[in-house]
């Protein structure tokens, strides 16, 4: 009787179902849905993919693909390399109580130190820093307690001195404008004024100074700007759309354009203008318009026969001057000779320096060798 064939060994690929104890492996192999033991033969977990052997009544793990064995040079070479980076952290990192330092190797006073914040460091002083502070990213370039730029979403900060002397800010944040509160820029060289508003859009240049309207600029000591205004000089304060230089002026708020020259002082009873122009134009000067107007008075003598009542304005000719760099505003009757036989009134104050005096006659009784003085006036333009 012929002795029965054992069948030879196969291979066949599998996935483990589930780890039991230290020994065995559920496994379903391809092609079927039932779960069948294995010998625990290498590493392997639920879920790898592996390559099962089987022969002789059983079966083993040979391979797995999902997490192959590794090789024993490979793993040699591995640690090797790890011990060489535990030497290079060992020289270059160092574990403080607070964080990392990262240095050249032998030197812990330059480096890239890492805690709460990042800093870098020269000759142990910090020249940079970033970190965090109440949910906002801030930025330090310079020495803390040296001249040094802050920067963060709010704009940023220029300091010089040991630190503390806020030299210039350009700011984004909520300011004031003409409808209340709005967030906008705003632009600072030197500083404010404490505990004043601050307008979108403003510019402050000096110090002690509060541009507090939109648009305003205050620019040299200690001085006041509302909407759109702009002060130049020292303590001024200039209302909404006006322009005031000088020094300690008066406010008023009719004026568009003001010259203060009031004596510097804490009453504000001493506040004075000594130029102002209001919104029609007017003119005020405390030292009177000398050498600003330029006047010449013309007299003309009017004599008429008895008779017909009327006007002989065009005949009684006021001339006309041309002065250099004046430009003529007019003329008008500086006496008062009129009688109950004349009235006389100024027309044609015309761009030509050209005017008339005009005389209406009141009476039919003669008039003869009657002067009337009129004054020209020019107001000085330019040149000298």
């Amino acid at each position: 009787m012929e002795a029965k064939q054992t069948p030879a060994p196969y291979d066949a690929p599998a996935v483990v179902s589930r780890i039991e104890g230290n020994a065995t492996a559920w496994v379903k192999i391809a092609g079927s849905d039932t779960e069948t033991p294995v010998k625990l033969t290498i590493d392997a977990k639920a879920g790898d993919t592996v390559q099962v052997r089987v022969g002789g009544g059983s079966a083993w793990l040979t391979g797995n693909q999902t997490a192959p064995p590794t090789d024993d040079t490979k793993a040699d070479k591995a640690m090797e390399q790890a011990k060489q980076a535990g030497g290079v952290a060992t020289n270059y990192v160092t574990d403080t109580k607070d964080g990392i330092f990262v240095h050249p190797k032998n030197n812990d006073a330059d480096g890239v130190r890492i805690t709460d914040a990042i800093e870098i460091l020269k000759g142990g002083l910090s020249f940079f820093r970033a970190w965090v502070e109440d949910g906002l990213a801030k930025v330090r370039v310079g020495k803390a307690d040296a001249g040094h730029t802050n920067i963060d979403s709010n704009g940023m900060r220029v300091y010089g001195g040991d630190g503390s002397e806020l030299l210039a800010n350009i700011g984004y944040g909520e300011g004031a404008s003409e409808s209340g509160t709005d967030i906008a820029p705003y632009l600072s060289f030197g500083s404010r004024e404490p505990d004043r508003p601050i307008g979108n859009y403003s510019s402050v240049f000096g110090w002690g100074n509060a541009a507090e309207g939109v648009y305003s600029i205050a620019a040299g000591l200690g001085n006041r700007a509302e909407h759109y205004g702009f002060a130049f000089g020292t303590l001024l304060k200039a209302k909404s759309n006006q322009f005031v230089i000088g020094e300690f002026n008066a406010v008023d708020a009719n004026k568009v354009f003001i010259i203060g020259g009031g004596a510097l002082s804490d009453d504000e009873t001493l506040r004075a203008n000594i130029f102002t122009v209001d919104y029609d134009g007017r003119l005020w000067a405390a030292g009177g318009y000398d050498g600003l107007v330029t006047t010449e008075d013309v007299t003309v003598s009017i004599s008429y026969a008895a008779g017909t009542i009327g006007s002989r304005g065009a005949t009684e000719s006021l001339g006309t001057t041309v002065k250099a760099n004046h430009t003529y505003i007019g003329a008008y009757i500086v006496d008062n000779r009129n009688t109950s036989a004349f009235n006389a009134t100024v027309q044609g104050n015309g761009p030509n320096n050209t005017a008339h005096l005009c005389v209406y006659r009141a009476t039919g009784n003669a008039v003869s060798n009657a002067s009337v003085t009129v004054r020209k006036v020019w107001l000085k333009t330019g040149g000298a």
